[in-house]
């Protein structure tokens, strides 16, 4: 089950210092780290290596921190916490959904950086109508 999905862009913005290109940078590193990651934490549980799985979920918690998503930051913690002690299934499930809201996190990082970039390019370039006449 996914919860609740809190994306702050205020946190992101502040982060950033509001430079979409930035914004866009931090999307392909969550993009590339988080699928490192992932991939280990699969492994690790195909494997039945719950230290490693923990390992995995600790360095992936305090990645996500980043980002200012307390939801899925605590996701990723217990993530961490359920390793020693939860059935493999209940474990893959939790991965999935934890998988799933990274993509999303992912997405609004993108629409930010659009967003911004898009604010931008209206306020630089004003409507026809404002701009001077070419001379003839």
């Amino acid at each position: 089950m996914t919860a609740a999905r809190p994306f702050d862009p205020e946190h992101v913005l502040d982060f950033a210092g509001g430079e979409p290109a930035f914004i866009r940078e931090l999307a392909t590193v969550l993009r590339a780290s988080t699928s490192r990651q992932l991939g280990g934490l699969r492994a690790s549980l195909a494997a039945s290596d719950r230290a490693e799985i923990a390992r995995i979920a600790h360095q992936l918690k305090g990645g996500l921190g980043t980002f200012g998503d307390v939801a899925l930051n605590a996701r990723a913690s217990e993530l961490e916490a359920l390793a020693q002690t939860t059935p493999d299934d209940t474990l893959a499930a939790l991965l999935d959904s934890l998988e799933a809201d990274i993509r999303w996190l992912g997405t609004c990082l993108d629409a930010l950086a659009a967003e911004i970039a898009d604010d931008r390019a209206v306020a630089s370039d004003p409507p026809s109508s404002l701009k001077p006449r070419p001379s003839s």
